[in-house]
């Protein structure tokens, strides 16, 4: 019988899977599948379309030959740009499960992401983990959609009760002998410490150091609810698994797609588990891993109901929190407003030496990024005020994102800044070359006279050759270089939850709060008044790259260092006003001066603070530039605001 041919918008289900034989299970299934469907040119996926229940599925799978974050953002940011009426995802696929006691966790077993209080049942632990040299940096991923979180919740109700369906679903695979449960093998589990011996198998490895578990009174899958750890590696060490679990509060499973996802592809992550995250992996499980994980994912889709997908918006798929981000600096934004204040007094043409400079420490930037043209263009970015410190005669490049991100955020907020960009880094986690890098760049920013330096990362320890950099920078001209840093994330070192060198006296340390002016779960608890200044850190939407793979997207971020980003813009907007204003005042000189002062700065930037904010010991002051650059204000006024920030000090 021939398949059926629907039109794009009569597909509401996003179904995302990596691997092959993930696809294979995805596509089994099926109910019924339906005849492909003409692509933009733009679209480079390949799609299985089909329903399920009342439900209307495009199931993608990544390139073959590529993994990881990135490229997982990439195929689901081209599929909901050609079925524009998909309401959420299913990121569904296989996954290493830790043998933690309280849940007993199989080979086979299933997975499902649940939020917590502190994260949104997905976190990436490769963005955020503390290497032995004491580098750190974070970020926040959302939660599944309600309806997902709601039907996850009958489907767990329902297993309790012992109503499970996935049995009988994982009987359409019956007919491909390696999805069986029998043709996978023994489920065998080693001590952490005992690593593999040679071979595809662990036939050479020893018996005496297998973990004795009490058999199951069936074969049947059981389901997991919790915290899914994703990263752009697979892990492979057993005491670095448990490690990385134990320090998030009880991790159940290891991958490495969901976090390129969750920020801008709404979806629930569901895993079936081929192997413990250790040194004894072997592909046999890979099959009937991904048939459970599908079998489950198909359930999910038959108890959600079709009306309560239908009453999804169509045109807007973003989160409250996502919304009020974008306000900050899309269309009639407030940001929007501040600037249209500032060209009353910026001075035109704007010559490069009339520009707010700042530079930047980070994982570089990507020019090719089309984001950037414009600034390009102006000669605001430019190859010439780009070094790359990890590799000296190479180009500029960014194959991490990170710092593309950074530089374009602070661009969305300054728009007429010029950056000066120093890669430090060549991915998000350093090396021992990493403190002297950062040594090498403040000098060169410095002997730039750059007007700020934006540090977007944290150490552990003290670093006392970054501080003596720091401090001479500061010295070495007449007008003081600023500094900003990011205070950390979801880290709590032994002496002091803020990172170095946010925690030196003359560096203003950034925190993060959520739209609302509320400090970040992962942003530490606020110490002293005085460093107690906040922006907003989450659901930033930015330029994103990752240059090896070619990747240019826009990608939602939220830490410490986006807030760092927005600070450091608001900054540039400050010293923008009182240096290139064409409106002469007596005391511009000497504000000037004052405003490059860490103190007098600060002091400047704690009278932005929201009319909502609330000074408590666990809050911070929650900047926001419109509060003084408003279209309702005059120069002069905006001029005595400042004047009496500084006197006033904080």
């Amino acid at each position: 019988m021939a398949r059926r041919r629907l039109r794009r918008e009569e597909y509401t289900v996003g179904w995302v899977c990596a691997l092959s034989v993930e696809l294979t299970a995805a596509v089994v299934m099926l109910d019924e599948r339906h005849e492909g469907l003409e692509q933009a040119d733009d679209d480079d996926n390949s799609y299985e379309l089909g329903r399920i229940g009342e439900h209307n599925v495009v199931i993608a799978c990544l390139p073959a030959g590529l993994n990881g974050s990135l490229v997982a953002a990439v195929v689901a940011k081209q599929m909901m740009s050609t079925f524009r009426s998909i309401r959420f995802g299913l990121l569904v696929g296989i996954g290493g499960g830790v043998p933690i006691i309280e849940e007993d966790i199989r080979l086979g077993d299933v997975v499902v992401s649940s939020p917590r209080k502190d994260h949104g049942g997905v976190i990436q632990f490769d963005l955020g983990k503390l290497t032995p040299r004491g580098f750190q940096r974070a970020g926040f991923l959302n939660s599944p959609p309600a309806i997902l979180r709601s039907a996850a919740v009958q489907m767990h109700a329902s297993e309790e009760m012992g109503r499970s369906n996935l049995a009988e679903h994982l009987l359409k695979l019956r007919h491909i002998p390696k999805f069986t449960r029998e043709a996978a093998g023994p489920d065998v589990l080693f001590e952490a410490s005992y690593i593999h011996e040679d071979g595809p198998t662990c036939q050479s490895c020893s018996a005496e150091k297998q973990i004795a578990r009490q058999p199951r009174p069936s074969e049947e899958p059981v389901v997991h609810y919790g915290t899914i750890a994703s990263g752009n590696h697979t892990i492979k060490n057993a005491v670095e698994r448990d490690a990385i679990s134990e320090a998030n509060g009880g991790v159940l499973c290891f991958e490495t797609e969901a976090a390129g996802l969750m920020n801008s592809f709404p979806c629930l992550v569901i895993r079936g588990i081929c192997h413990y995250a250790d040194s004894h992996q072997n592909k046999m499980w890979r099959p009937y891993a991904a048939g459970t994980a599908a079998a489950w994912a198909k359930e999910l889709l038959l108890v959600t109901p079709q009306s309560e997908v239908a009453k999804r918006s169509t045109e807007d798929k973003r989160t409250l929190a996502q919304k009020e981000a974008d306000k900050w600096f899309t269309g009639e934004s407030q940001m929007e407003k501040a600037n249209r204040f500032l060209e009353r007094y910026r001075k035109s043409p704007l010559h490069h030496k009339d520009m707010v400079m700042i530079g930047i420490l980070d994982t570089g930037i990507d020019l090719d990024h089309p984001a950037f043209k414009p600034f390009i263009e102006t000669r605001q970015i430019h190859q010439s005020l780009c070094r790359n410190f990890v590799k000296e005669n190479e180009p500029m490049s960014d194959n991490s994102g990170h710092g593309t991100h950074c530089a374009h955020t602070i661009l969305k907020v300054c728009r007429t800044a010029r950056l000066y960009v120093a890669k430090v880094f060549e991915n998000d986690e350093g090396d021992e070359r990493s403190e002297d890098r950062i040594v090498e760049a403040i000098n060169w920013l410095a002997e730039k006279e750059v007007d700020i330096v934006s540090m977007a990362l944290a150490f552990g320890q003290q670093k006392l050759k970054i501080e003596r950099a720091i401090r001479k920078a500061i010295g070495l001209h007449d007008v003081p270089v600023l500094f900003f840093a990011a205070a950390s994330n979801d880290k709590h070192y032994s002496k002091d939850p803020v990172g170095h060198p946010a925690r030196m006296d003359e560096v203003i340390r950034v925190n993060s709060c959520t739209y609302e002016g509320i400090k970040s779960s992962f942003s530490p608890s606020s110490d002293k008044k005085d460093n107690a200044l906040g922006t907003i850190g989450e659901e930033i939407l930015s330029a994103y790259s990752q240059q090896k793979y070619g990747i240019r997207i826009e990608m939602r971020q939220s830490g410490t260092s986006m807030a760092t980003a927005v600070m450091t813009g608001i900054a540039g907007l400050v010293i923008e006003f009182m240096k290139f204003t064409e409106v002469p005042h007596d005391d511009t000189r000497e504000m000037q001066m004052r405003l490059h002062s860490c103190s007098g700065m600060k002091a400047v930037l704690s009278r932005l603070m929201s009319a909502n904010t609330v000074l408590d010991p666990h809050n911070y002051i929650y900047v926001m530039p419109w509060q003084l650059f408003s279209e309702s204000h005059e120069h002069n006024d905006v001029v005595r605001d400042i004047n009496r920030a500084l006197d006033a000090g904080i």
